[in-house]
């Protein structure tokens, strides 16, 4: 019985994927929708039970078109939507360093200042929050990014990531120092000619 059902499972997965691999991006943002409906609230395990093991293949093909799309905005609150629920699903180690491996935290920070809708800001936010959640390495490199997004144009974009800039600061612990310098570079970059530095 649990050979025929993860007979079932494979065949699913693998289907989607041919169907992702040969899609175009109307179809892909549907995939996405359907994916993102169905496993809203879904457990690592379960996760993993639905696709076979194979769910990293998804999320690396998730991954690999936002990396070749988020500068012109493709569906993007759906595939950081997907990328939320893996995180959340997951024992997020090893889903936190294929996330960093195929897309970078850079790139998510990029979605949150470049993206024009309001929708895909906060996406990017909330993928970025989880991603610094479980490791202090990660906390540190989305604690720059976040720093990077404050000298874009967006109100809403500087606003969130101040906000988690002091969720950050508050809960993980980035040091003083650190805190310090990389605020001044942020307004230095907005702000043209300050450069005065403080210890």
């Amino acid at each position: 019985m649990a050979s025929a059902k993860q007979d079932i499972a494979t065949y699913n997965v693998t289907y989607l994927l041919r169907q992702w691999d040969c899609s175009s991006e109307e179809k892909r943002r549907q995939l996405l929708d359907d994916f993102i409906k169905q496993y809203y609230d879904c457990t690592g395990p379960d996760l993993e039970s639905e696709f076979a093991q194979m769910a990293s293949l998804f999320l690396a093909r998730i991954c690999v078109w936002i990396k070749l799309t988020y500068m012109s905005g493709t569906c993007l609150t759906e595939q950081l939507q997907a990328l939320h629920i893996f995180l959340s699903a997951s024992n997020r180690s090893p889903v936190q360093f294929r996330l960093k491996q195929f897309l970078g935290i850079r790139a998510v920070a990029e979605c949150m200042a470049k993206s024009k809708s309001e929708e895909t800001q906060e996406s990017a936010r909330d993928l970025l929050e989880i991603l610094a959640e479980g490791n202090p390495r990660f906390s540190d490199q989305v604690y720059k990014g976040l720093i990077g997004v404050l000298p874009c144009n967006s109100p809403k974009a500087q606003q969130l990531a101040l906000q988690s800039i002091r969720i950050l600061q508050v809960y993980y612990n980035i040091s003083n120092k650190f805190r310090k310098f990389t605020l001044l570079l942020a307004i230095r970059r907005s702000v043209g000619g300050f450069q005065t530095f403080i210890d």
